[in-house]
């Protein structure tokens, strides 16, 4: 997990967003330690301990896991979180109107399902290719008013 976690938050280019995932990623497993989530003191020690970042995918994989979640579950719940802050920050840029948000969720979400059922392979090596999100939270960490916090 810690290789992971350490790959993920090196493989994160804006700084905003690296210093948001761990942020996120914190608060999640602080989270979980109050609520006894096996495991998550161990892991929240070795964040501490700056043995790992403690981004939130990890510690999100981590927690599911922990509470007993099956793979399809996690991944679901993944993508819908992924959806739903993608159309949030839609709304919020004014790309999108509230109610076509909610009309673009149920397509967006069977475009999830469909990657989703999708077999990973083997070994398959963690990656993600998002540039215009990237150059985008770039541009938005430079201005003296910004609409996210990370």
């Amino acid at each position: 997990m810690a290789d992971a976690d350490r790959d993920l938050d090196r493989s994160t280019v804006c700084a905003t967003l690296r210093e948001g995932a761990t942020r996120n990623g914190r608060a999640l497993l602080a989270t979980h330690r109050r609520l006894g989530t096996p495991g998550a003191d161990v892991y929240a020690a070795a964040v501490a301990a700056g043995e790992t970042p403690g981004t939130l995918a990890c510690v999100q994989g981590f927690c599911w896991r922990a509470i007993g979640l099956e793979e399809a579950t996690a991944v679901a719940l993944s993508g819908y979180g992924l959806t739903a802050a993608g159309l949030a920050a839609s709304v919020r840029l004014g790309f999108v109107g509230a109610l076509r948000a909610q009309v673009l969720t149920g397509p967006l979400l069977a475009e999830v399902a469909s990657v989703c059922a999708a077999p990973v392979a083997a070994g398959a090596e963690i990656a993600g290719f998002t540039p215009f999100a990237d150059i985008a939270a770039m541009r938005q960490a430079t201005l003296p008013l910004r609409l996210f916090s990370n």
